[in-house]
C-alpha cells in the first residue's frame, strides 16, 4: 500500500523529487539534497499529474485504493441524484464540472459510487434539471458489475502477487550485506509491514545518508529507506529519523538511547546499525604501502572503533619502511558509515559497512 496510498505517494514525491529540485545553495547552507531516485520518483509523480489532464480525477478514479474503498462505502450514501429529463436539453454543463464520474447527464443511469457529493453539478445545471434528496434515484448503478471469471481471476492475482514479491526480497540470513537501514528500525519483516514509504525519514536526514531503496530490497522493499554512507553518514546524536516516522516502523529514540559518540551516553549498549569491513586489496596503507588515516579521523565513536597499529611493510621501490595500519574494533562499530563516506579512494571505497551486527530490533 505504501506504494499507492495518497498521501504517501505525494509527501514522498514533493520530499525526494520535487522541493530538491527547486532548492539551491541560496536555501540550503552546506549542499542541496539530492537522493538517487528522485528522477523516478518525479517522473511518476508528474505523469500522474499530467493525466488528470485526460481523464478528470485520474488518480482518484483509476487507481487509488482510498478513492476505491470511499467508492465502496458511497453505495450506502443517504443522499440521491434525481434527473428530470423533461428539462434537460443535454448541454452537457453538468458533466464539465463534474469531478467524479457519475453521469450526471439526464438520460443515462447514475453512478452512485463515483460521486462525491461535491454538488457541481446541480449549480451548473442552467435548467434546474438535478436535484439531490434523500432518496434512492430511479436508475443508478450501485456497484461495479464483475463476472465470475474476472473476479475469480483479480483473487488469484492478488494471491500469487504476495509470494511473488516476497522471492524478490532478501529477507533474514539471505539479505543482502548492504542493505542497511535507519537506526531504530524494527526486524527487516516487520519494519517492511509497517513502512508506508512515505520518505519522512528520508527528507529529515541532515547528510542524505538515508536513501529511497529501488532494487537493494527487492520489489517489497521498493522505496523504503536505506542508509548509504557513500552518500552521506548517520550523525551520532541525530535521531530526526526516529522522530519523524509516522507508523513506528522506526522507533523514536534519544541521543542516549543511541548510544552513539559519547562515554555517557550509554555507550556500553548502543544501537548498531551493522559494522565496518576493510578491503585490504584497496585500502591504501594495506595495499600500496601509502600513509592514510582519514578513516580513523572521521570515526566520531567515544573511544574510536577504528585504531591504527604500527607495521614494517615494503613500498613498491624495495624500500622498507613504517607505517599505520587501520583496523576495526567490532565491539565499538556501529556502522555509521563516516569511514566509508570519508574514504578518499575515487568508486568503491577501501572500508565499507555491511549490516553484519546489526542490533536495530532488539535494543531497549
Amino acid at each position: 500500500m505504501g506504494w499507492v496510498d495518497p498521501f504517501s505517494l505525494f509527501v514522498r514525491s514533493i520530499g525526494v523529487s520535487i522541493l530538491p529540485a527547486a532548492a539551491s545553495k541560496k536555501y540550503y547552507v552546506v549542499y542541496q539534497p539530492h537522493y538517487w531516485s528522485s528522477v523516478l520518483v518525479g517522473v511518476a509523480f508528474l505523469a500522474l499529474l499530467a493525466m488528470n489532464l485526460r481523464v478528470t480525477r485520474f488518480w482518484c478514479r483509476a487507481l487509488c485504493p482510498l478513492g476505491a474503498l470511499l467508492g465502496m462505502t458511497g453505495r450506502w450514501s443517504m443522499l440521491g441524484l434525481r434527473k428530470d429529463p423533461s428539462s434537460c436539453n443535454h448541454c452537457n454543463r453538468c458533466m464539465v464540472d463534474c469531478q467524479g464520474g457519475d453521469d450526471p447527464v439526464g438520460g443515462v443511469p447514475w453512478h452512485k459510487s463515483e460521486c462525491h457529493l461535491c454538488l457541481n453539478c446541480v449549480e451548473a445545471c442552467p435548467h434546474g434539471s438535478l436535484q439531490f434528496r434523500f432518496s434512492r434515484h430511479q436508475q443508478e448503478v450501485v456497484g461495479t458489475s464483475l463476472g465470475r471469471r474476472t473476479t475469480l481471476a483479480a483473487m488469484a492475482a492478488g494471491l500469487v502477487s504476495a509470494p511473488v514479491l516476497r522471492a524478490q526480497t532478501l529477507l533474514g540470513n539471505g539479505r543482502n550485506e548492504r542493505l542497511i537501514r535507519p537506526p531504530g528500525a524494527l526486524d527487516e519483516s516487520d519494519f517492511l509491514s509497517s513502512c508506508i514509504r512515505c520518505g519522512e525519514c528520508v527528507r529529515v536526514c541532515p547528510n542524505n545518508a538515508l536513501q529511497t531503496s529501488f532494487v537493494e530490497a527487492g520489489l517489497e522493499g521498493l522505496w523504503s529507506p536505506v542508509l548509504t554512507p557513500k552518500i552521506g553518514y548517520c550523525e551520532p546524536s541525530c535521531v530526526l529519523c526516529t522522530e519523524a516516522c509516522p507508523t513506528g516502523a522506526i522507533r523514536e529514540l534519544t541521543p542516549k538511547q543511541k548510544g552513539w559518540g559519547t562515554e555517557d551516553g550509554n555507550a556500553s549498549t548502543p544501537v548498531r546499525v551493522g559494522a565496518a569491513v576493510y578491503d585490504r586489496r584497496l585500502c591504501l596503507p594495506w595495499a600500496k604501502a601509502t600513509d592514510c588515516t582519514v578513516c580513523v579521523e572521521w570515526c566520531p565513536t567515544v573511544p574510536k572503533a577504528i585504531y591504527v597499529e604500527d607495521a614494517q611493510v615494503v613500498d613498491e621501490e624495495g624500500k622498507a619502511r613504517t607505517l599505520k595500519q587501520p583496523h576495526v574494533d567490532l565491539n565499538r562499530c556501529v556502522g555509521c558509515g563516516a569511514c566509508e563516506f570519508a574514504c578518499p579512494l575515487q568508486g568503491q571505497p577501501a572500508v565499507y559497512v555491511t549490516n553484519s551486527g546489526e542490533s536495530r530490533s532488539n535494543h531497549r
